[in-house]
């Protein structure tokens, strides 16, 4: 995760469980002006999958909701070098 600007990125990697989220990047603020934004680049596979995540009722509720990038905020990105 990358919080207030940066570059993350993601090379073959693989997430288990439910909730997962691979790369997050968010923009910094400087009360309302934007000072720098984040990046995420996914340079491999990336994979997040609800293996090894319990079968009962409230976890399969949880399950589906996984994150391979996400990125937050005015001018943020995510650039793929893979097909998407």
């Amino acid at each position: 995760m990358l919080l207030e600007a940066g570059k993350i990125t993601a090379k073959d990697t693989k997430a288990y469980g439910y909730g997962s989220v691979i790369a997050y990047a968010k923009i910094k603020l400087d009360g309302a002006t934007v000072k720098s934004s984040g990046e995420v680049v996914i340079d491999g596979n990336i994979e997040a999958v609800d293996a090894w995540a319990a079968s009962d009722a409230n976890t399969t509720k949880e399950k589906y909701k996984n994150i391979g990038a996400f990125a937050d905020g005015q001018g943020t990105k995510i650039k793929s070098k893979w097909k998407c």
